[in-house]
């Protein structure tokens, strides 16, 4: 008997305030009827969030599904204002971090064999993706700016 494992992103949003205590503000499950995961999520400029991690999608004409780099924006109360799937469509993908610049741009690194690393505009409008090939580096675990924004930091681990 076939047996489907679902895992589901749960955000709560906590206010710890003065007191210590903790109140939920809200709850809200992203994703669909496979395994998905979150595996990183990020307050934004705007007041937003951005959350990074995959999602299992079918594959056209097979009985198995494949995981794709996923990225959602959400505002403060959960509900999604876009959420984008990124990746070849012949491998499986998935990010596990992600960064804003100063101007709203989302920098998501993703594997798709090798690393990548995509730029969104704050709409998710792709900008670039680049790819990290011939460079060996495999995978891109994080990222942050530093210097005032001038300069991109990516931590990750390379083919030896």
């Amino acid at each position: 008997m076939n047996k489907i494992v679902k895992i589901i992103f749960i955000i709560a949003i906590f206010n710890t305030g003065m007191s210590y205590s903790q109140s939920v503000y809200w709850r809200q499950i992203f994703g669909g009827p496979y395994v998905d995961i979150a595996y990183n999520c990020i307050e934004l400029r705007d007041g937003n969030y951005m959350m990074a991690g995959y999602k299992e999608i079918d594959v056209q004409g097979q009985q198995f599904q494949i995981q794709k780099s996923y990225i959602v924006k959400f505002d403060r109360y959960g509900n999604i204002l876009w959420e984008k799937l990124i990746g070849d469509s012949l491998i499986f993908n998935i990010s596990v971090t992600l960064v804003e610049d100063q101007y709203g741009n989302i920098f998501l690194p993703y594997y798709s064999g090798y690393a990548h690393l995509v730029k969104l505009n704050s709409e998710g409008i792709l900008i670039w993706d680049r790819d990290y090939s011939s460079f060996n580096i495999q995978l891109f675990r994080g990222i942050s700016f530093e210097n005032n924004f001038k300069n991109l930091v990516l931590l990750g681990q390379s083919i030896v």
